[in-house]
């Protein structure tokens, strides 16, 4: 297996998932892995600007001079792979996407690696971040499962959708926030000159999201005008994603 094939790995690093430096250059098939570490300190200003890049002092074994290692989040990611000019670069865009997509909805992604192309340090490496990875799944599935089960039992209980605003609120973040995931995850679109959000058709055949739609006269024009709402089922399924509980907002509504 080439070393562009190989999956990438992600690592917790203070409770966030991020990619290792040398693991991206692989992926991106650096000729020489360590020079991605020097792409990273050109553009570590811009990096700080998405999120505090992780960095970790290293000493090789051998005693050598200490170097720092990199690891980066999800935009920091995707902007090195676009500094990056590499052939593959977009496609290791979409594979970054895919990876951290699986991680925020709770799903392993599968790990492909030829031992021939790792040297027996980084070996050791990855086997500790994959098990790394194994402990804190476990942790957060029986963290988060009751509560999973309990909105389960809500989204086919309740009855009435959300518009995004009241839908933010029950989730408790931000609505530009929930807009742009919706955005960025497919749930949603825009039309080129319309700000209205649109639901994609796959998205209301889950049963995740509805459309209202109402027409209004203005200066004797009728206009016709389109909402999403949020169904409950939707927002259970929000509430999983962002591992947030929907108990007090949702108890004593009408079912």
């Amino acid at each position: 297996m080439d070393n562009c094939k190989q999956s990438l790995v992600l690592t917790p690093v203070e409770g966030e998932p991020r990619i290792q430096d040398l693991a991206l250059a692989v992926r991106l098939s650096f000729e020489r892995p360590r020079d991605i570490r020097k792409l990273i300190e050109r553009n570590i200003e811009k990096l700080n600007e998405f999120s505090r890049c992780a960095t970790m002092a290293r000493r090789p074994e051998n005693g050598g001079t200490p170097y720092n290692e990199f690891y980066l989040n999800q935009k920091q990611s995707i902007f090195i792979c676009m500094k990056s000019e590499t052939d593959n670069a977009f496609e290791v865009q979409a594979e970054i996407v895919r990876v951290f997509d699986a991680h925020l909805n709770g799903t392993l992604t599968p790990v492909a690696l030829n031992p021939a192309n790792f040297s027996r340090l980084q070996l050791i490496e990855l086997a500790m971040q994959a098990e790394q990875e194994r402990i804190v799944l476990e942790k957060k599935v029986a963290v988060i499962q009751p509560k999973a089960d309990a909105l389960d039992r809500i989204a086919t209980a309740s009855d009435g959708a959300m518009c995004p605003t009241n839908a933010a609120k029950a989730l408790q973040m931000r609505r530009v926030d929930l807009i742009t995931w919706l955005l960025v995850h497919q749930w949603v679109y825009r039309r080129a000159g319309n700000k209205n959000l649109i639901a994609y058709q796959d998205k209301i055949h889950q049963g995740l999201l509805e459309h209202k739609v109402h027409v209004s006269l203005d200066a004797g024009v009728e206009k016709v005008h389109e909402r999403v709402l949020i169904t409950p089922k939707g927002l259970a399924k929000l509430a999983k994603i962002f591992q947030v509980t929907l108990l007090d907002e949702l108890e004593g509504e009408p079912a």
